[in-house]
């Protein structure tokens, strides 16, 4: 069934929604303001999804894409506007998921973050068929091979190395701070931010924008250095030490906690490259830890996009801390349990949008909650 729709706003995920007849229509590929044709797909209750099949009136916003794949391959969700109309999206995004879903209001300046909105990935998973390397197609386990040059997010080298092989399977690359391509999960990469080396495996998560880690990083170390109180610092989801290891030059005592043993593993390693504090490392269930220091002054954590489970938000309330460093890759399970801490007297102080993945429908935000008395 083909549907005329007049699209209103952004939401996150990289769908516009439009109203008709009391159902709410979800569409890609489009923008404000304009009148479209698209088939609805599937229904569930007073919902709608659907896929653009014409644009009637175009957004003045609307550009032609810099990837010929775009809508084909599912990698990408803005490159049909200018980056600035992208940013100012996510953003709009960020403060309505907060309204809708926390019921708040953030009062205070929203920092945006970007840099280069191409070749920034230092890494991917590079799916293979017929012997063609691309990636998945929008909502589907369909290959969608990559343009003649490569794809346009992906370091240059990485798509040298891509366009110039042959490959019979699925397999992840990088390109490493010593410009060296990296493939096999066993790996060892060496990394830079700022002035942190990090060595990890290829398996290991790590920030893969390699133009803007080092600000992310920054970020978090600037907000930590505005606390007042800087005794103790727990950092769930540490990773391969990515914030832990600079934070602890400026607490008396860190530790680092990460489910994955070979994160842990890394950590521990990156540890002795740097100079640090009183740091240790262990891995562990965030719900489960049971850490030696029962309070802490500041929790810092980077969760998965399903963010926190409320077992761990209410490990981290137990231990009382003053402020707690939010850092999210999903604004809408970041607004849920930036409400969870709302409702337990935490108050959102500090709020910046790190655009890690310009051209999709990431967004990457770092945050403050500080208790109030």
């Amino acid at each position: 069934m083909i549907k005329k729709l007049k699209i209103q706003k952004p939401v996150f995920g990289g769908e516009f929604i439009s109203f008709e007849d009391e159902i709410t229509y979800f569409t890609p590929y489009v923008l404000p303001d304009e009148t479209v044709e698209a088939e609805i797909l599937s229904t569930r209750k007073k919902t709608a999804f659907t896929s653009l099949k014409k644009v009637i009136t175009e957004s003045g916003s609307r550009i032609s894409p810099d990837c010929e794949k775009f809508s084909k391959c599912g990698g990408c969700s803005y490159l049909h506007t200018d980056y600035g109309t992208e940013l100012s999206f996510k953003k709009q995004i960020i403060f309505e998921s907060l309204e809708r879903i926390a019921g708040l209001k953030f009062e205070g300046e929203c920092e945006t973050v970007s840099g280069p909105r191409y070749n920034y990935r230092s890494h991917a998973g590079i799916k293979v068929i017929n012997g063609k390397c691309g990636f998945y197609r929008r909502q589907s386990n369909t290959v969608e091979s990559f343009p003649e040059k490569g794809c346009m997010l992906l370091n240059e080298k990485i798509n040298e190395y891509i366009m110039q092989g042959t490959f019979n399977k699925d397999f992840k690359i990088a390109v490493d701070s010593e410009n060296r391509i990296i493939t096999g999960n066993d790996s060892t990469l060496i990394e830079k931010a700022g002035e942190f080396t990090f060595s990890r495996r290829l398996d290991d998560f790590f920030q893969s924008n390699m133009y803007l880690r080092t600000e992310m990083l920054n970020t978090v170390i600037n907000t930590a250095s505005e606390i007042h109180n800087r005794e103790t610092l727990l950092d769930l989801g540490c990773g391969t030490g990515f914030f832990s290891i600079p934070l602890s030059l400026q607490y008396n005592y860190t530790l680092g906690v990460d489910i994955q043993k070979s994160n842990i593993k890394s950590a521990v390693k990156n540890k002795s490259l740097n100079k640090t504090g009183k740091l240790f490392f262990e891995a562990g269930d965030m719900e489960l830890i049971n850490p030696p220091v029962r309070t802490f002054s500041t929790v810092i954590a980077d969760p998965p996009r399903a963010g926190l489970s409320r077992k761990t938000t209410e490990k981290i309330i137990s231990f009382n801390p003053e402020n707690f460093i939010y850092v999210s890759c999903n604004p809408s399970t970041w607004a849920r349990d930036v409400r969870l801490f709302a409702d337990r007297k935490y108050a959102l102080t500090r709020l910046y949008f790190i655009d890690m993945f310009p051209g999709t429908h990431h967004i990457e935000l770092v945050s403050l909650l500080q208790k109030t008395k």
